[in-house]
């Protein structure tokens, strides 16, 4: 089978991370696979060197795009499309149906402005098929394939904290990250006594750059400026990762959060909070310590409890490691999970012709 794998966008970020993902899960099944990425964007050059690529550009209701894509397709020939960046889905639906090939929108977040455009969804979570439903999506052309990494790091048993210990998060600067809630709750931690040192990693851009400025400001507010530090976009996940003690999932809203298998990936004891990916991550599971999401003081009190207890930390680490390789393998489970997918998709498209 061939499969068109598209992102049109020009960034890098999580969702960037799972269209690379699914390039290898699917050469693992064995599809033959081309990537369609911006001639402009950053994405272009993470492609590896054995995967196909069309380099093409985007701007939105423009026919220009229109005939470029058009004629990237029509030449590539793929029995599947399947978009990642959901302004490009009007206009790859339509081509679809020009062309007679089914195009699967795969819905990073939960907003439907653009997802009802496709023949087909695939939900990163449960959750977000729930609310895809009651906008009236049909049931039968919604799949759930979580998103999955390559976990091809060996498990590393917890060994004891650092003194102190670092504490970090990592994620763009963005509210809905709750980096606002991480600082609180170092702010409470320092007022009990509770030693630490924390980083922040991660993007800033000038869409959140009032946010930025208010994290910052809730740092020297809070006289954290010597255990707090922040150190921008980060290339070298693995060495960040073991960096830290324990991994922190601040968010107030998350469609999925794909930080979260990379902690647990490099074996590190995750404090998450509540929102949406996260918590049907862990759900059913001992492999994080919780806490309700945007509650600072919950999020302190699970810190502490982590941080007092070696134990804790060691079967929290334990746990999120055999979870991730059980559900979000990208070798075993999630190249799986996506093939089923697929099947369905295409069983479904030669029923409705």
């Amino acid at each position: 089978m061939k499969v068109a794998n598209v992102f049109l966008g020009k960034t890098l970020g999580g969702i960037e991370q799972a269209f690379l993902d699914y390039t290898r899960a699917l050469r693992l099944k064995g599809c033959d696979v081309v990537d369609f990425v911006h001639k402009d964007g950053l994405l272009k050059d993470k492609i590896p060197l054995e995967v196909r690529k069309r380099e093409l550009p985007f701007r939105k209701r423009s026919p220009v795009t229109f005939y470029y894509l058009f004629q990237a397709v029509k030449s590539e020939k793929p029995d599947l499309i399947l978009v990642h960046y959901k302004k490009s889905l009007g206009m790859f639906r339509l081509i679809g149906k020009m062309l007679g090939i089914p195009v699967v929108g795969v819905a990073h977040n939960p907003k439907t402005k653009h997802i009802i455009k496709s023949d087909f969804v695939f939900s990163v979570t449960e959750y977000q098929r729930q609310v895809f439903l009651k906008a009236g999506y049909p049931a039968d052309r919604i799949f759930v394939v979580p998103n999955m990494i390559e976990a091809d790091e060996p498990f590393v048993p917890f060994k004891g904290f650092r003194e102190p210990p670092v504490i970090g998060v990592i994620g763009r600067f963005d509210p809905m990250k709750g980096f606002d809630t991480f600082v609180e709750a170092l702010a409470v931690l320092k007022r009990r006594g509770v030693a630490f040192k924390a980083k922040m990693a991660g993007s800033v851009n000038k869409t959140y750059e009032a946010f930025h400025k208010k994290v910052l400001a809730l740092i020297s507010e809070n006289g954290l400026e010597n255990d707090v530090e922040t150190v921008g976009w980060i290339e070298d996940k693995k060495a960040f990762y073991e960096s830290l003690d324990v991994f922190v999932m601040s968010s107030n809203f998350e469609p999925f959060g794909i930080v979260v298998l990379e902690a647990l990936k490099y074996s590190r004891p995750v404090v998450s909070s509540t929102a949406e990916g996260p918590s049907e991550i862990f759900e059913g599971t001992d492999a994080a310590l919780m806490f309700e999401k945007g509650n600072a003081e919950a999020l302190a009190n699970a810190l502490e409890r982590m941080l007092s207890s070696c134990e804790t930390a060691a079967s929290c680490a334990r746990e999120g490691y055999a979870l991730l390789k059980r559900r979000f393998d990208l070798s075993t489970s999630g190249a799986s999970s996506l093939e089923e997918a697929i099947r369905g998709v295409m069983s479904a498209d030669r029923r409705s012709r």
